[in-house]
């Protein structure tokens, strides 16, 4: 049975409410129940109504027919008869049921229990708002006048607009003081609006006072406030460029000079550090709107900073530059350059020439568009410190003397013949790069002619221009170069061509491979693999991007042999995908220790070993440091942590 309740049930309209037959007087009964007689019935939201209705649900059914002798908690037995606790009358037990399911008695106790327990939250919450220290007014006040509809109801109010018939005297009596009250009824919920919104208000306000107080003390209880010195140094020297990639040296907004600008401690600290104050960068091309004596400002005191610390030195101006006297300035603390990248006019190098580079180990030459060679730079022929060379521009050993024989590695930026007449002065050579330039590259290489470096050990060639492609086979299929000791091959392709790579025969010694955007189109990956075949003695692997292909053709599989069987060092570089993957998982897997091979990291039991197997390799580590991690599959990659090491950034 199902009573329904529409928004306001006052309890006076319980008491008058009719079933068609005359019933007792209501027992006077507590609006409190019994635990039993709440679970005769549930308040639910009804659905039959488009009114806001709850809907009152009676069930008399009970866990246990014997309860209460059968009848229920509505019911007590005196002298032979059923007492109704509703309504107070007695019955036969025979006709209980059907009076139970009827009794207004009954339904006015549940009616009554029902709108008490609204009534009471309804005044809990009223109570729990007032409690707000901050709020002026009260809700406890009276909002709307006192009326007297008791007679009408929303669904009734609904059908007399349905209609254009006269209303009864008493519901229009009740409309018209409803009208009447109207203007006293909606002031005084203007004014309880406008109280609620000061109210709001005020409370906004405070919140937002509050957060801010919040933020101002997280910020003064910033850890950075308590670092340890020696931490915050660290910290520090890591925030320091490295050589040749500083900004601006001059740029106040650049680090070292903003590490002296949150606290005095700081200030004190970065001062205190000449290593901060190490790598100079100066860019005249941007110092228009700078004076000279701001610019030799700064650059006098990012020398004294740096005390007696050697200095990595960079240049870059289109113009002469020889008499400003920043650059004076800087040619004076020439001993301590360490490291030298310029690309200025060859007239300002030739003014250097007087100058003495006794710790100068790094150098870097371009030449400014326009710029014409008219006489050799003789500034560095002397420099026996020299290790390291990088000829951007189109130098050659005529045009730009350098002590060849003690530089350990070159870069090379064009194939003339005067290039690589450079090539064979270079007798402590141990690495070299080859980065052809767009406009000075050679690309019929046979007329080069052989050049054996045989203290090479490094080779790396970047064919990022489209008509360097092939370039590296091309050089070893021609003889154009001859490196017997090459352990480190490094070949950076260019995306969306065909690789080409040199003969393995000529690759005998090759320990580390480096492969760069030889994998953008899928059909790419079977001629990496093949090329990795020919390879076997690779033990160092760093792999550009390449897919799901690329692992299921080096997953080690029973019955076939394995690709770069010496593996034991694999690094992923420029990934974005998410890891762990289960294709790279299954590759990982099949090449790392397993949990029988107890003797160690390629072991095998010598006792059941045969003479002629070799000892097998196992991958050691596997770097994921630009690879997602997801954790997914983070139980196969835990597992895999205790049989290899690998390297990752969560």
């Amino acid at each position: 049975m199902i009573i329904a309740i529409h928004e306001i049930l006052p309890v006076q309209e319980i008491l008058e409410r009719s079933h068609g037959a005359p019933t007792p007087p209501p027992k006077p009964y507590p609006i409190t129940l019994t635990d039993s007689q709440k679970r005769t019935f549930f308040v639910t939201p009804s659905r039959t109504n488009e009114d806001p209705t709850f809907a009152i649900i009676k069930t008399f059914t009970y866990s246990s027919p014997s309860l209460e002798g059968g009848v229920g908690p509505w019911v007590e037995s005196h002298d032979g008869k059923l007492i109704c606790l509703g309504c107070g009358c007695g019955h036969d037990s025979s006709a209980w049921l059907e009076h139970r399911d009827s009794c207004l008695g009954i339904d006015d106790a549940i009616l009554r229990s029902v709108v008490d327990a609204w009534e009471n939250e309804s005044k809990a919450f009223i109570a729990e708002l007032n409690s707000i220290p901050h709020l002026h007014w009260r809700f406890d006040s009276v909002i709307l006048p006192q009326m007297s509809l008791k007679s009408l109801s929303s669904s009734h109010i609904k059908d007399l607009l349905r209609s254009n018939d006269p209303l009864p005297e008493v519901e229009e009596a009740d409309l018209r003081q409803l009208v009447d009250e109207s203007h006293s009824a909606l002031a005084a919920l203007d004014q309880q609006i406008i109280e609620a919104r000061q109210a709001l208000d005020s409370l906004i306000q405070k919140r937002q006072i509050a957060q801010s107080d919040i933020e101002d003390a997280k910020k003064l209880l910033h850890p950075m406030r308590s670092i340890p010195d020696d931490v915050l140094t660290e910290i520090f020297l890591d925030c320091v460029a490295r050589a040749f990639e500083s900004p601006d040296s001059l740029d106040l907004r650049n680090c070292p000079w903003t590490l002296s600008y949150v606290s005095r401690r700081w200030r004190d600290l970065s001062l205190s550090l000449p290593r901060l104050w190490t790598s100079i960068a100066v860019d005249f091309r941007k110092y228009e709107a700078l004076s000279t004596r701001t610019i030799v400002g700064r650059v006098a005191l990012i020398l004294e900073r740096s005390m007696n610390m050697d200095l990595f030195v960079a240049l870059w101006s289109k113009r002469t530059i020889s008499d400003h006297p920043a650059f004076v300035l800087l040619d004076l603390s020439a001993r301590r350059w360490r490291g030298l990248a310029v690309c200025i006019p060859h007239l300002c190098l030739q003014a250097l020439s007087g100058t003495s580079f006794i710790h100068l180990k790094e150098l870097l030459v371009s030449r400014p568009d326009g710029d014409a060679v008219v006489t050799p730079v003789d500034t560095f022929r002397t420099t026996s410190s020299l290790r390291s060379v990088a000829m951007i521009s189109t130098e050659t050993s005529d045009s730009f003397p350098l002590p060849w024989s003690t530089i350990e590695a070159y870069v090379c930026c064009s194939f003339t013949r005067a290039d690589w007449d450079c090539l064979k002065k270079l007798t402590a050579l141990k690495s070299l790069k080859l980065r052809a330039r767009r406009q000075r590259t050679v690309f019929n290489l046979s007329e080069l002619p052989q050049t054996t470096l045989p203290t090479v050990t490094s080779l790396h060639v970047s064919e990022k221009y489209h008509l360097d492609a092939g370039m590296t086979a091309k050089l070893f299929q021609s003889n154009s170069l001859v490196l017997p000791s090459l352990s480190t091959l490094d070949i950076c392709f260019q995306r969306n061509c065909t690789p080409s790579f040199p003969p393995s025969h000529l690759l005998k010694s090759l320990t580390t491979l480096k492969i760069w955007d030889a994998m953008h189109r899928v059909a790419n990956t079977r001629l990496v693999l093949q090329f990795l075949e020919t390879v076997s003695h690779v033990e160092k692997l760093v792999i550009g991007r390449c897919g799901n292909e690329f692992f299921q053709g080096l997953t080690v599989q029973p019955g076939k042999d394995a690709i770069l069987p010496n593996l034991r060092l694999l690094r992923l570089q420029g990934h974005r995908r998410r890891f762990p993957d289960p294709v790279l998982l299954d590759f990982l897997e099949s090449r790392c220790r397993k949990d029988y091979d107890v003797g160690g990291l390629g072991a095998v039991n010598e006792e059941h070993r045969d003479a002629s197997q070799s000892r097998p390799v196992f991958l050691e580590e596997i770097d994921l440091s630009e690879v997602l991690l997801v954790p997914q599959y983070i139980g196969r990659l835990d597992d895999l942590r205790q049989r290899m090491r690998i390297i990752y950034t969560s």
